[in-house]
């Protein structure tokens, strides 16, 4: 993403495995709604489920 598409988004996020999904607020004096963002709580919430399915395989595979 070129720095002056930043105002047309509507959010942006980073992620990874120690932060999961974090909305980002701002990219230098561009703001965001990111926290507000419906597609970027759709994201955490998908994201936060898939985790937790896959935690609760891993255990399941364990017991066996």
């Amino acid at each position: 993403i070129h720095r002056a598409d930043l105002p047309a988004l509507q959010g942006a996020f980073i992620t990874g495995t120690t932060v999961d999904v974090l909305p980002v607020a701002a990219i230098d004096d561009v703001a965001f709604a990111s926290a507000e963002a419906p597609i970027i709580q759709a994201i955490i919430q998908r994201f936060a489920a898939e985790v937790a399915r896959y935690i609760e395989q891993r255990k399941i595979g364990a017991r066996q």
